[in-house]
């Protein structure tokens, strides 16, 4: 057993175990620096999510999204990257580690890009349905138009994303939209069951929200069943 003190190492010889304990009797001489918080999270970031990091939804603000490309840009940073062709290829190809199922319909993906969707989110009925472009928003750097033609009761339109719940630990989650609208209209908020296919199944749960033609965030609630599958 290796010891510095606050920390324990104790080899096992089964690989199939691991644990954590905690001492909470035991503490350091010197305080904890307040301002330190979340370092090596960039390059641990595999690490946590889905995990300790409660966000589950990819690219959740519809910021603008920066491509790379190999090499690092004289002014610092990574190289963007431009070339149509390339980004599809990474759309194609990627396995981003929020992304679930690990083969996404790029070709969806690809469309709604290109068509003025942010990266990450798709269409939720065909193209002359949803309508999209970017645009500007009170905080970030980009926000999302969407423009809803041919709606009613049995046909509804807008954006999707295909992700998985930790239903393991827990059966409520927490949305937050920021949103406005032209004039007052319904907004609804919902979970799907998706097949392997890609199918979209059976809602699970929904909620509506009202909006009107000021800025304005909504927190609303969603509840799902225990021996609900999310994948």
């Amino acid at each position: 057993m290796e010891s510095n003190g606050i920390l324990s190492h104790e080899i096992t010889m089964d690989p199939t175990k691991a644990s954590v304990e905690i001492d909470e009797s035991t503490r350091l001489e010197s305080p904890v620096e307040p301002n330190l918080y979340a370092k090596f999270c960039e390059h641990l970031g595999r690490n946590i999510y889905h995990g300790m990091e409660a966000e589950i939804l990819f690219n959740p603000t519809f910021g603008k999204w920066p491509f790379h490309k190999p090499g690092s840009d004289v002014m610092g940073g990574f190289k963007q990257e431009y070339d149509l062709s390339e980004i599809e290829s990474l759309i194609a190809n990627h396995d981003y580690h929020r992304n679930f199922p690990k083969k996404i319909n790029a070709d969806a993906a690809l469309d709604a890009y290109t068509d003025g969707g942010a990266f990450g989110w798709m269409r939720y009925g065909s193209a002359n349905q949803v309508i999209l472009s970017p645009d500007v928003g009170p905080t970030g750097n980009q926000a999302q138009r969407i423009e809803i033609n041919e709606v009613g009761p049995d046909n509804s339109a807008g954006l999707r994303q295909r992700t998985a719940l930790p239903n393991h630990r827990t059966q409520r989650f927490e949305c937050r939209v920021k949103a406005r609208s032209k004039e007052a209209t319904e907004l609804n908020l919902s979970l799907s069951v998706v097949d392997k296919d890609g199918t979209i199944g059976e809602t699970i749960a929904s909620t509506p929200l009202s909006l009107d033609e000021n800025w304005s965030t909504r927190t609303r609630m969603l509840g799902i069943t225990s021996d609900t599958h999310t994948f």
